[in-house]
């Protein structure tokens, strides 16, 4: 928002004042995120096998749709609800497609706003393709082509009303555009006489860099971009254009931050202004990693479907001939750090078990946890639920191949479950694994009770022979899974996954207690 500076009005109390952008933190090294160097190169083998994929482009169209439509709805330029967002970015986006009443503007507005910011995310994919370096007059293009069709912006004058701005396309600000928050605090940003040095400054730092990781990369050249915010209005959009740009230059994908990421958005920015890089780098890389984990079980697909018969028996042999080379290799190498992962997270388990049945003996109540560990007999429990989480997850898990869990029981009248799972991605990527953290609960089918999402009813051995019991579908005990690699290093992957492991346990013994 604009604020016309004025000597003669009080201005409100500083939240953030304004310094000049600083380089990469001095401890850079250490705020990488070694899940994604892991599935960059594993995508990168399995692109190289879609060539010319007329999925992968669509995927990547759909993308670049996503990232138009959400692009402008974290900034509330204007609103879509979320069915009609999901046929623009199946079927494209045309006005057509918008129903009377999706919206809060005109659809055919919002039809020229979004080709304006689809325009733009194409037009950073040519760039990266023609490998041109980043200048201040490409900024300049970028905030030109995303704000086309946008002739104002909301601005304040030194009263303090309100009114609409004739917007500067592609030209730096004229004025201050501080924002007051709503504690009436006001965040300073660069002032408009600074905007062109730091701009370059940025441009300089940026060219500097040498074999800085994409997700880290990217999070930087945001952040400090909206530190100097040198437009009037639209650099939101302009930023995350710009991190777009650092993560396609590596090979991967579109920053596509979604209305459902705008409040961990916003509070890793505003963590990052107070020196804090490492949660703004952690969301970008969440957002990637749930890309790679979509795109790798779509290539997966793809290739099994590119197979005829004559194909197919060739590959076939081929995969025989290769478990004594290089891909199996790689996925004893994974199942030998999952090993590892098991052992950890079965140590941590224990813990567990051991301090919830110090609590519950003490509570004289006939409730107890157990633990268990998946055997040569047992590795096919839970196919589908492992399944089915691996598809909240947008990826596709093998429940073909060997696999392990755990599971931590505790019995307080259900019977409530938290399993690990740890499993293969698709059926043709080596070396790479999954695990995930899910709930699955027995519970007596009282007369009158709600079965909605409830499967089949499964009897139990119980202290009442008679007694019914309902199983509910799995929910996920985790934010994310955890990806590891046969190239990763055990040590970092491992104090990774305490870390994860510790998340979930939190995640699943909370559930616990809301249901007992």
């Amino acid at each position: 928002m604009l604020r016309m500076s004025s000597q003669s009005i009080q201005q409100p109390a500083v939240s953030f004042a304004w310094r000049p952008i600083e380089d990469l933190p001095e401890n850079w090294q250490k705020l990488a995120e070694p899940e994604l160097a892991a599935l960059g190169k594993i995508w990168a083998q399995q692109n190289e096998k879609l060539g010319q994929s007329k999925v992968l482009k669509e995927f990547n169209a759909r993308l670049q749709r996503q990232w138009a439509i959400e692009t402008g709805i974290i900034e509330r330029i204007y609103d879509i609800d979320r069915g009609t967002t999901e046929i623009l970015i199946e079927r494209g986006i045309q006005e057509a497609l918008i129903p009377h009443g999706s919206t809060d503007r005109p659809a055919a507005e919002i039809v020229r706003i979004l080709s304006d910011h689809q325009e733009a995310v194409e037009g950073i994919f040519d760039f990266v393709k023609a490998n041109r370096p980043l200048t201040t007059s490409f900024i300049e293009q970028l905030h030109q082509v995303l704000t086309r069709h946008q002739e104002a912006a909301d601005a304040v004058d030194q009263f303090g009303q309100r009114f609409q701005a004739n917007l500067l396309q592609g030209e730096w600000k004229r004025w201050p555009n501080n924002p007051t928050r709503p504690n009436g605090r006001r965040h300073e940003y660069c002032p408009p006489e600074q905007v062109a040095s730091e701009i370059e400054r940025l441009v300089q730092f940026y060219a500097a860099h040498q074999s800085v990781p994409p997700e880290l990369e990217a999070a930087w050249l945001h952040h400090r971009f909206t530190q100097i915010h040198p437009f009037q209005d639209g650099n939101g959009r302009v930023a995350r254009c710009l991190a777009t740009m650092v993560l396609l230059k590596a090979g991967w994908f579109p920053l596509v931050i979604t209305r459902d990421h705008r409040e961990r958005y916003i509070d890793a920015l505003e963590q990052a202004d107070r020196g804090d890089l490492n949660v703004l780098i952690a969301l970008f890389a969440q957002i990637e990693k749930d890309a790679f984990l979509r795109a790798l079980s779509l290539s997966s697909d793809v290739l099994e479907r590119q197979t005829s018969v004559r194909t197919l028996i060739d590959h076939a042999v081929s995969r025989i001939l290769q478990r004594s080379q290089e891909s199996e290799k790689e996925n004893q190498v994974v199942l030998k750090l999952a090993d590892q992962l098991v052992d950890f997270a079965w140590k941590e388990l224990e813990a567990v078990k051991k301090q919830l049945n110090e609590a519950l003996t003490a509570t004289n109540l006939a409730w107890m946890a157990k633990t268990a560990r998946s055997q040569v007999d047992s590795e096919h429990w839970y196919h589908w639920q492992i399944g089915l989480i691996a598809q909240k997850f947008g990826y596709r898990a093998n429940l073909h191949s060997s696999k392990r869990w755990l599971r931590l029981r505790i019995e307080s009248g259900l019977q409530f479950d938290l399993v690990f799972s740890f499993h293969r991605i698709g059926e043709e990527i080596a070396g790479l694994m999954a695990c995930t953290a899910f709930i699955s609960i027995k519970s007596p089918d009282e007369e009158g009770a709600s079965l909605e999402h409830v499967k089949p009813v499964e009897a139990l051995t119980t202290a009442v022979p008679t007694q019914t019991y309902v199983m509910t579908t799995p929910s996920p005990a985790c934010s994310e899974p955890f990806t590891f690699a046969s190239t990763m290093a055990v040590a970092p992957t491992i104090a990774a996954f305490h870390k994860w492991l510790e998340k979930s346990l939190t995640i699943g013994l909370e559930e616990w207690r809301r249901r007992v």
